[in-house]
């Protein structure tokens, strides 16, 4: 019998049923480029506005470059509010990618401008509560200063965020936001509710939670096009390894410029791919590039 696969937009089933329970803001996060060889780890940070619809938000994998691109753009405009967050490649390359994850998933939580009461976190592990002594575990940012060079938030009107399109990044951090009214909406659901701080919101673990949470689908699409725009980038200063298609993941072409020409300054040097793959070289000597802020 023919199996129907009906691509089917997520929905706001799991945020309304916290908001049934009382819940206020509740945030949708998500990353991307955990398993890339190069480039930063991107997370985003979305709070949806139930009373204004939006359509043909799903998991970012299912949709189309293009596609992607317009809903980025719809979904800033649209959002409530937005963070997306860096880990850069010296961080994910010094502090390994678990705490980079944690790091990036602080400063994108940081960066929203509204008091969070529960974020739902696409997969099964919980990359955003702190931990007692963990290098994450720091005092909430101060989001008065504006200044770019400030690693944790860095704020801009809507309009300077669009702006992003261009790839780059000056800062781990671009915030938006914007008032709207939230309401309740009523359907049971599964949640657990993590608190190892009294200042830290509750956090739901959601596997394939881009197929399920508008939320977390949002963050999906935003930190994907953003983390792709600035792979774009790097690709014009570092054209031999063809970072705008491959987005700094494995691919043939990825492996045989890594045989040929070695490691570049925006590879994570220290995964065990370059043992494996570059040629034996001093570790210093690496193909130097920049991608201008």
């Amino acid at each position: 019998m023919p199996c129907n696969h009906k691509r089917v937009a997520a929905t706001l089933q799991l945020e309304r049923h916290l908001w049934d329970a009382g819940v206020d803001v509740v945030v949708g996060m998500d990353e991307v480029g955990r398993g890339s060889w190069a480039g930063p780890l991107t997370v985003a940070a979305v709070v949806v506005d139930p009373d204004r619809p939006i359509s043909q938000v799903q998991d970012s994998k299912k949709l189309t470059p293009a596609v992607r691109e317009k809903l980025h753009d719809r979904i800033i405009g649209w959002a409530r509010a937005v963070c997306i967050a860096h880990a850069t490649v010296e961080e994910c390359v010094q502090l390994g990618m678990s705490v980079a994850q944690r790091l990036a998933a602080k400063r994108a939580l940081d960066g929203i401008a509204l008091s969070v009461d529960h974020v739902l976190v696409d997969g099964p592990w919980d990359f955003v509560t702190p931990k007692p002594d963990h290098p994450t575990s720091t005092k909430p940012a101060d989001h008065s200063n504006s200044n770019p060079k400030n690693p944790i938030a860095l704020k801009l009107d809507l309009d300077e965020a669009n702006q992003a399109k261009q790839g780059s990044f000056a800062a781990s951090s671009v915030c938006v936001s914007q008032s709207s009214a939230v309401t309740n909406g009523g359907l049971k659901a599964r949640f657990h509710d993590v608190r190892n701080q009294t200042d830290a919101p509750a956090v739901t673990t959601v596997v394939r939670g881009d197929t399920k949470s508008l939320t977390i689908a949002a963050a999906s699409i935003v930190a994907k096009v953003t983390r792709d725009r600035i792979m774009v980038a790097a690709a014009k200063k570092y054209p031999a390894y063809r970072f705008a298609s491959n987005k700094g993941y494995q691919c043939p072409h990825h492996i045989a410029a890594l045989q040929t020409w070695g490691i570049s300054d925006f590879h994570r040097r220290n995964w065990a791919f370059v043992n494996k793959l570059c040629p034996p070289t001093d570790p210093s000597q690496t193909v130097s590039g920049t991608v201008d802020p």
